[in-house]
């Protein structure tokens, strides 16, 4: 059940216990939320479609679950622009890179294609990313790649 409750200021910490807000008294802000989870024969991977600005939701059926290969995909966050922008730079990339090699890119591969741009970007960058799929030589594989750039092979992550 969605409603909007009542803001109340909050209390200090040293405020009498009668005079705090209750934590659920105010509304209460949400970002993107994105998982990811490795089982014997792949990965699944899932995320909420609603993209806000601010307090507005601007779009409430959004796809923040990008392919990028055939059997890699990527969960976008933070901003949409940029998210965008960057699953389509490295979607060209790994096509580009899939002709060469004769062959289609493993998971890892385009992780970090994903890491180097982040990185080299981290200042103009807002992006917070899960890169996962499968291939034959690694199987079912999941990379989590923070603000920054860094990128953590994990069985399982949420973004």
């Amino acid at each position: 059940v969605c409603r909007k409750m009542q803001t109340q200021p909050r209390a200090s910490a040293f405020s009498h216990p009668d005079q705090m807000a209750s934590p659920y008294s105010s509304e209460h802000m949400m970002g993107t939320t994105t998982m990811a989870v490795c089982f014997d024969g792949g990965v699944v991977m899932g995320a909420d479609s609603r993209t806000s600005t601010g307090t507005y939701v601007a779009n409430r059926c959004s796809d923040k679950i990008t392919p990028i290969a055939d059997s890699v995909f990527v969960c976008r966050s933070g901003s949409a622009a940029d998210s965008q922008a960057l699953a389509d730079i490295v979607q060209n990339q790994v096509k580009q890179h899939s002709i060469l090699v004769g062959e289609p890119a493993e998971v890892k591969t385009v992780a970090n294609v994903f890491k180097k741009l982040c990185y080299q970007n981290k200042n103009q960058l807002s992006v917070g990313l899960i890169v996962a799929g499968w291939d034959k030589r690694g199987g079912g594989t999941v990379y989590t790649i923070p603000l920054g750039g860094a990128m953590m092979q994990q069985p399982y992550t949420i973004g």
